[in-house]
């Protein structure tokens, strides 16, 4: 089961959270799967994780670069990251899905800045997935 939900602040036209939560459970025996249970289930570990992610957002940043929404030099990646809230362990705050036996994650980030780049992103964005 995925539960999405977000709010926004007063005066603000962008969302000030977004978050994701995430429950599965064992239909054989009733218990609830961790998300280790998860991973181990697809034969992928925490690492992977971390690089696929560093990957996709390494991708949004060079698409916001060419599309002129920011030069490398206004805004590097470090500020990229900063701008959107994440750290460079990009697998933490992070929930996993399984539809039709498909892993995919869903991780919150600012979509906005001083940028003005949310135009770029939209919900898929917050979607990733992991192993079809």
């Amino acid at each position: 089961m995925k539960i999405e939900y977000a709010y926004f602040e007063d005066n603000n036209l962008y969302e000030a959270t977004r978050s994701f939560q995430t429950i599965h459970i064992d239909l054989k025996n009733g218990n609830i799967l961790s998300d280790d249970d998860i991973l181990k289930m697809y034969n992928i570990n925490k690492e992977y994780i971390n690089s696929y992610l560093e990957t996709k957002f390494n991708t949004y940043y060079n698409d916001l670069v060419e599309g002129k929404f920011y030069t490398k030099e206004e805004c590097n990646y470090e500020c990229f990251l900063n701008n959107r809230g994440i750290t460079t362990n990009y697998s933490d705050n992070v929930s996993y899905y399984i539809q039709d036996g498909v892993l995919t994650l869903f991780k919150f980030y600012y979509s906005a800045s001083d940028y003005l780049e949310q135009q770029y992103f939209n919900d898929e964005n917050y979607q990733f997935i992991i192993k079809e």
